[in-house]
């Protein structure tokens, strides 16, 4: 063991690391939800689906990057411009069409069904 303790502190983190992984399987996962506003506001939320009004549908959605950058992406409803997504509510969950890809920053690429984040696997 060296003296500077850092092998301890490897061993307790490894021991917190399979603790947080055994209780996240045990864990529902984190369900995203949607809420309809005006402008999309300054500081969102994590876990929330923002849908800017156009009328009876919206125009722009925005969420918080899942993978935890904390980037916001905005994506584009509108039906005449690509590219565009569709949003979908099916027993109170939300859903978007097709997946989100970034192209910069994180590089992040998932599926938002039915509240639930899918990773998409690395290429």
């Amino acid at each position: 063991m060296k003296k500077d303790g850092s092998t301890t502190l490897g061993f307790f983190e490894s021991v917190t690391s399979a603790f947080k992984k055994v209780f996240n399987f045990f864990d529902k996962p984190k369900l995203f939800k949607s809420s309809r506003v005006e402008d999309f506001p300054d500081a969102m939320k994590r876990f929330t689906l923002y849908l800017a009004n156009g009328g009876a549908a919206p125009r722009a959605a925005a969420l918080i990057c899942p993978c935890g950058c904390g980037d916001t992406i905005q994506l584009n409803l509108l039906t005449g411009v690509r590219p565009c997504w569709q949003v979908e509510h099916t027993k109170g969950l939300v859903s978007l069409n097709p997946s989100i890809q970034r192209k910069n920053g994180c590089r992040s690429h998932f599926w938002l069904r039915n509240g639930e984040i899918i990773w998409c696997k690395a290429e």
